[in-house]
């Protein structure tokens, strides 16, 4: 692994200060994951006998963030994949100070041993950046499962809020399927799934809006039955709830992940007449499927809007029900296979003469404008055809 430029050529006493510019090398070596060179920083620090060390194991850059910060978020460098010679896969990171651009190399899980390194030299496990986040904060984003799992065995408070409100369960679950594990650790270790941010959303909205439905299902295990049904229901600044932010995914499969999520987890146990009984969806599903966001859409309607077929059958399938909405949406967006779902699940006769109407007038404009698309046309065609327009 490549050696920090910036050690060459310093004395120890002269490693563990910070440099001309105000940047520390303790910071570059944890951003960097070069965990030797941490060391040799560490060992610099011991050895300095003129007090420039002192302090510096949390010390602070420009932005606030410590060592530490940097080392728990080493994956979310600015990063290109590579091969490296032998064979092993290494990712080529580009670490900026304030004197130039490092290229450094980065192992899968080199960051890991690099947060140890620094707990166990003393650093403190959860002090706040700048704008509020931790280490932790971090770690979660970058969907480092076992700095996370340092982090709380160190003593790290599982659930502080940023400036923004954003606590690092929010962080975990907005990374995706990258972050299941360590959704998983910070649930363990307490942190609540329905937590709003000063934006009103929740992890759960989150996770739902990167498509990650291990981690909603994860959310919503967490949480008693009586209380799945007021998260799922509860709304952002937008008045968009989870599956309204579902519904915009666009991660193949995200969306059939994280409704089929929603549907084993709306909080209907057996034995309580939760099936779908007479074709109807449980009451808590229900919910859900019905809410509607700022715009007065429903979660159908959203995915129809974002023109996500994969999102309207499965909001369908899990028993939503099409109006004319929805419908007019579908033909807005020049989507045909969202008309075509929405026709074949009785959305013309939900949508009545009006809906369909308001329906065909969306699709023959979107059709009728200068550079329209095959997909206006087809969605026209099969409006019309659906609709007897």
């Amino acid at each position: 692994m490549p050696r920090i430029p910036i050690l060459a050529g310093h004395a120890p006493t002269q490693s563990a200060k910070a440099d001309a510019a105000g940047g520390w090398p303790l910071h570059e070596a944890a951003g960097a994951g070069d965990t030797d060179a941490l060391r040799a920083v560490l060992d610099a620090l011991a050895l300095a006998s003129d007090g420039g060390g002192e302090g510096a194991l949390d010390a602070r850059d420009a932005m606030g963030a410590t060592a530490l910060h940097l080392a728990a978020a080493g994956e979310k460098m600015e990063r290109e994949g590579e091969r490296e010679p032998g064979g092993g896969a290494a990712l080529s990171l580009a670490l900026s100070t304030k004197n130039n651009l490092l290229p450094l190399s980065l192992h899968p899980g080199a960051h890991t041993a690099t947060a140890a390194a620094l707990l166990a030299a003393g650093a403190s496990p959860g002090p706040p950046a700048g704008d509020g986040r931790t280490p932790l904060h971090a770690a979660a984003g970058a969907g480092a499962a076992g700095v996370v799992a340092a982090l709380l065995a160190a003593g790290a408070p599982h659930s502080p809020a940023c400036a923004a409100g954003r606590t690092p369960l929010h962080a975990a679950a907005k990374a995706g399927g990258r972050g299941r594990e360590c959704v998983a650790a910070l649930l363990a270790a307490g942190a609540g799934a329905a937590e709003p941010d000063g934006w009103g959303r929740s992890p759960l909205h989150e996770a739902a809006a990167a498509g990650a439905g291990g981690s909603v299902a994860a959310l919503l295990a967490s949480l008693p039955p009586s209380a799945r049904p007021s998260a799922l229901a509860s709304p952002d600044w937008s008045g968009a709830t989870p599956l309204h932010v579902a519904a915009a995914c666009a991660l193949p499969g995200g969306v059939e992940a994280v409704v089929g999520a929603v549907v084993a987890g709306a909080g209907v146990r057996e034995g309580e007449g939760g099936g779908r009984a007479r074709g109807r969806p449980p009451p808590a599903l229900a919910a859900a499927l019905a809410a509607r966001d700022g715009a007065g859409a429903t979660p159908l309607a959203a995915a129809a809007r974002a023109g996500s077929t994969a999102g309207v059958a499965a909001l369908l399938a899990a028993g939503a029900a099409p109006d004319g909405a929805a419908l007019a949406a579908g033909a807005a967006g020049g989507a045909p296979g969202v008309v075509r779902a929405l026709l074949a699940a009785g959305g013309a006769a939900a949508a009545g003469p009006e809906g369909c109407a308001a329906a065909l007038a969306a699709a023959r404009a979107r059709a009728g404008r200068a550079g329209c698309t095959v997909g206006d046309k087809e969605a026209l065609v099969a409006l019309e055809a659906g609709v007897g327009g």
